[in-house]
């Protein structure tokens, strides 16, 4: 396997993955500790916000790791967000169902271009130990995705989008 080359970790592949696997996930892994401790936003109606508290998560294997600082949002900060669904409620309802699966398509194409630093966030935050079991749960998780988007369809005569 080229180290350019994607591939797809599942039960059958996951007994024997190729070295460039395990390279990825060490690169990630570097990645996201050189991303920890940072402070990350809350997203409320399209905007980053702060709130004047914050905590702190933790790894679970070096309790002096801090993987990243969350705003401590309250009240005013949920009012907010509902707020805003509420006003982009009929927008989203309004939305064709081909413009939703495109979106929910690109959502599953930034998660597969981010899987390893996904993975390697994932192992730290939660300290999975088998490595390959946390990328395999990632990619089935990509998968659902993808089939979710592939499996919507027009529902005869009704013009909404529904299973099939």
């Amino acid at each position: 396997m080229k180290a350019d080359e994607p591939f797809k970790l599942t039960y059958s592949t996951m007994f024997d993955p190729p070295a460039a696997l395990h390279e990825r996930f060490d690169a990630a892994l570097l990645d996201a500790r050189g991303l920890a401790g940072r402070e990350l936003p809350m997203w409320i109606d399209g905007r980053e916000r702060l709130a004047d508290q914050s905590f702190d998560v933790r790894s679970p294997i070096d309790r002096d790791l801090v993987l990243a600082r969350f705003p401590r949002g309250g009240a005013h900060e949920a009012s907010d967000a509902i707020a805003a669904a509420q006003r982009a409620y009929p927008r989203w309802s309004a939305t064709p169902w081909r413009e939703r699966v495109q979106l929910l398509r690109r959502a599953a194409a930034l998660i597969e271009e981010r899987v390893y630093l996904i993975s390697a966030a994932a192992h730290a935050q939660a300290h999975v130990v088998d490595r390959d079991e946390t990328a395999k749960l990632l990619d089935q998780a990509l998968r659902l995705e993808n089939e979710f988007a592939a499996h919507r369809a027009p529902s005869p005569g009704s013009g909404c989008a529904t299973f099939h």
